[in-house]
């Protein structure tokens, strides 16, 4: 897996846009949006602080995509969870093909929230607006 396809993923995890997971960093978006898009990788900075601000995320699969995503898994939510690692009788969870549609699923399921709830926030907004302009 791809540094940006990592990241992206993460951000889906977390629940968070890009400009949230930026703010949250004190980073840019367009930084963000360039290693999601495969122009840059996750330098050893924005890997630090991204592991200082989200201590459940495993650094080797961070920086190296190796092992499990999450260390702390109390802290994700459950369904994403059983994406990310189905429960299996194999002792060792590898990710497979398989694995990555249930994640893609869910990140779909969690990006359609976003957008709706931002399509929420943005006629709110334009309605105090109006009002502000009256």
């Amino acid at each position: 897996m791809k540094d940006g396809d990592r990241l992206k993923l993460l951000i889906s995890l977390l629940r968070t846009s890009v400009p949230l997971f930026a703010k949250s960093l004190d980073y840019s978006s367009d930084s963000l949006y360039n290693i999601i898009k495969g122009r840059y990788r996750i330098s050893p900075k924005l890997a630090d602080k991204i592991l200082e601000e989200y201590p459940e995320i495993n650094p080797e699969w961070l920086k190296e995509g190796r092992g499990k995503m999450i260390i702390d898994e109390s802290k994700v939510d459950p369904l994403l969870l059983e994406a990310l690692y189905p429960k299996t009788d194999e002792p060792s969870l590898d990710y497979n093909k398989s694995t990555e549609i249930e994640i893609l699923k869910k990140e779909r399921e969690l990006l359609v929230k976003t957008i709706e709830e931002q399509k929420e926030e943005i006629r709110f907004l334009r309605d105090m607006l109006k009002q502000a302009k009256k």
